[in-house]
């Protein structure tokens, strides 16, 4: 692993310097169903925990894309939309847009900002099909 110029890995950095993350490693299948159950309230069993998961605040200073944090929860504003979820510092990406439920991961093997996420969910959003009634299928 290599930040820039720097190989990480064999200058003995710890990959787990956010403490709570842990370095943590995972399929973007589960990380599709934990942003998908994180903003409908099924993945932790106290519905105070998600409340607090989710209530966005602005801190000071806080860079765009992002535009509100939650506890652990990023909100950001993506082309046109506000997505949830969070980037990781190593190139990890999940986001849900609450408005259209597409959610997507995706895992980039190095830091960047993410110039990339409205195409993909414009183009999510072109193969996605809603029924008479206007709601997704």
């Amino acid at each position: 692993m290599w930040l820039g110029d720097v190989a990480l890995l064999s200058d003995g950095f710890d990959l787990s310097f956010d403490w709570g993350g842990g370095g943590q490693v995972s399929t973007a299948a589960d990380l599709l169903r934990l942003v998908r159950g994180t903003v409908a309230g099924t993945c932790l069993a106290s519905p105070r925990a998600t409340a607090a998961m989710l209530d966005p605040t602005q801190p000071a200073g806080l860079a765009p894309p992002r535009v509100a944090m939650g506890l652990g929860v990023q909100y950001h504003r993506v082309g046109d939309r506000r997505v949830v979820g969070h980037g990781g510092a190593w190139g990890v990406r999940m986001f849900i847009d609450p408005a259209t439920d597409i959610a997507i991961a995706a895992t980039v093997g190095r830091r960047d900002d993410c110039a990339w996420l409205p195409a993909l969910f414009d183009l999510a959003e072109s193969f996605t099909t809603y029924d008479d009634r206007g709601d997704l299928r």
